[in-house]
């Protein structure tokens, strides 16, 4: 005869699954915001552009028609240097909030700018007008307030010679047109 499975331990096992789907999720979700997609054509902008540290550059680049999507998409994106010297640390943001696909400004004068921490950055920041979420260059794009669900998408980049070239966007990005 078997013998019945008691309370305590059925529960410990239900748990411990739901911890391991939990994290297989997590895992997953990283690996996906990790995934890029190709440009229509890069994007070619002058290293003489961006020269100093918090020197900004606008651009536009497009993704082809996917799955998702049945014709191209524009993107419009800003182009930062947020170090000095000529290695200097180089990112690139797409300017639709992932909130509402308001288009973020890029804030020099952080002293306007409400934090919930009531901290006020050192450096310029990436602020979404339409409800105030808040994104952090220097971390990435990552959301550090209001609404956002994840930070800025991002575009990888190349140094060639005496040009930058943006060539991919998170994939995640998609999202925004659906």
């Amino acid at each position: 005869m078997a013998r019945p499975i008691k309370r305590r331990t059925m529960l410990w096992s239900c748990l411990s699954l739901l911890g391991a789907a939990c994290s297989s999720v997590r895992g997953a979700s990283k690996a996906l915001s990790d995934q890029y997609l190709d440009l229509k054509s890069a994007v070619t902008l002058p290293l003489r552009s961006i020269t100093h540290r918090w020197h900004a550059l606008a651009f536009e680049a497009w993704i082809p028609p996917t799955r998702q999507t049945a014709s191209d998409k524009l993107l419009k994106g800003i182009l930062l240097r947020t170090s000095e010297g000529d290695s200097g640390d180089l990112k690139a943001f797409c300017l639709l909030c992932p909130h509402e696909i308001c288009e973020v400004q890029y804030q020099t004068e952080t002293g306007t700018v409400r934090l919930e921490s009531g901290t006020v950055p050192d450096h310029p920041l990436l602020v979404c007008p339409c409800h105030f979420s808040v994104f952090d260059p220097m971390r990435d794009g990552e959301v550090i307030n209001g609404p956002a669900q994840r930070g800025l998408y991002r575009f990888r980049l190349s140094t060639r010679g005496s040009n930058v070239q943006i060539t991919h966007v998170e994939e995640q990005v998609l999202t925004l047109f659906t």
